[in-house]
C-alpha cells in the first residue's frame, strides 16, 4: 500500500479542488450533453408530435441501461401523467446526469 506524507495528501486534495476546466470547454461539453439528450428525446418520440408521455413513447431504440438512468422521468410519466418537450427533457437529464454525476462538473443552463 502506498504511504503517502500528509502534506501530498492535502496538495492532491487542493489540486482536486481546481477547476478541470475553463469555460470555452464546460460550453463545448455542456452543448455536447445537449445533442445527445436531443437525441434520446426523438428517439424516444415515436409519433415525433415534440412531446413524450407515458402512452407515446418507444423504448425499443433505448438500451436497457440507458431506461434504467432514465426511472425518475418514466415514473414521473407513469405516475403523475407528466408530459415533456424537448426543453423539459434535456433539463430533466441535466438534472439527473448533475446528481449522478460523481465528478462535480459546474454547469450552466
Amino acid at each position: 500500500m502506498l504511504n503517502l506524507s500528509k502534506q501530498y495528501q492535502t496538495e492532491i486534495k487542493s489540486e482536486s479542488k481546481k477547476k478541470l476546466t475553463d469555460e470555452n470547454t464546460e460550453n463545448i461539453f455542456l452543448q455536447k450533453k445537449i445533442d445527445l439528450y436531443k437525441k434520446l428525446f426523438k428517439l424516444l418520440d415515436y409519433d415525433e408530435d415534440g412531446e413524450i408521455s407515458i402512452f407515446c413513447v418507444d423504448f425499443r431504440k433505448i438500451p436497457a441501461k440507458l431506461i434504467q438512468l432514465l426511472q425518475p422521468i418514466i415514473h414521473q410519466m407513469k405516475e403523475w401523467g407528466v408530459k415533456y418537450k424537448v426543453h423539459q427533457f434535456i433539463i430533466e437529464c441535466e438534472k439527473m446526469y448533475t446528481v449522478m454525476n460523481p465528478i462535480n462538473i459546474e454547469i450552466k443552463l
